[in-house]
């Protein structure tokens, strides 16, 4: 199969799936919707500039797989993020009655980092 590069691991899935199922494999690309909602998203998030085009179309094939199969629901998936990285800042996209909006523009971008983990 062209798609896997290497001869390693072409070997090893052949083994593992035998020469059939090499055949039966399905290459599937991602929806243009979809990778503009994952592109939109990561920007959102500060994430876009890390993120490979590989990286990208695993998400959006994720997205649109999870649209096949909650027939074409997608009610539980967020299209904003929670918290949102602007550029030496960290700010809550929803301020909460126990959680206000902060600008974290004077701390570390180590301490938004592990603020964002949370």
């Amino acid at each position: 199969i062209a798609e896997i590069r290497d001869a390693k691991a072409r070997h090893y899935l052949s083994d593992v799936l035998g020469t059939e199922g090499l055949e039966g494999l399905e290459v599937k690309e991602p929806s243009q919707e979809s990778m503009q909602q994952v592109k939109d998203f990561a920007k959102q998030t500060g994430d876009f500039s890390s993120l490979s085009v590989v990286d990208l179309q695993v998400l959006a094939l994720t997205l649109d797989m999870e649209r096949q199969g909650c027939s074409g629901r997608l009610d539980h998936v967020r299209t904003t993020p929670k918290r949102k990285i602007g550029l030496g800042t960290l700010q809550l996209l929803k301020p909460t009655p126990t959680r206000p909006a902060t600008d974290t523009s004077q701390t570390p971008m180590a301490g938004q980092m592990a603020e964002t983990a949370k």
